[in-house]
């Protein structure tokens, strides 16, 4: 297998990857939202979006490492968070 198969394989493989992460979302989410009248409402559900960034910090976190392992001509410097 020549080496540009391989990169093709692993550049797949990492995009499979990033598109099974979905976000964490309770069900009912919207419904909860359109119903909160009480300040422990507004509460639970900030919880869920607290949670959720938590959780996208940490695929950032593993993506990034991902781009430093293999690193590419076309991607620009960016600075770390």
């Amino acid at each position: 297998m020549s080496k540009r198969s391989i990169a093709l394989v692993v550049a797949i493989l990492g995009l499979a990857g990033c598109a099974s992460e979905s976000p964490v979302r309770s069900f009912g989410l919207e419904q909860r939202i359109a119903s909160a009248l009480a300040h422990a409402d507004h509460a639970e559900i900030a919880v869920v979006y607290e949670q959720e960034a938590e959780n996208n910090r940490e695929a950032a976190q593993r993506h990034r490492g991902l781009a430093l392992a293999r690193p590419h001509r076309n991607l620009p410097d960016r600075e770390k968070d």
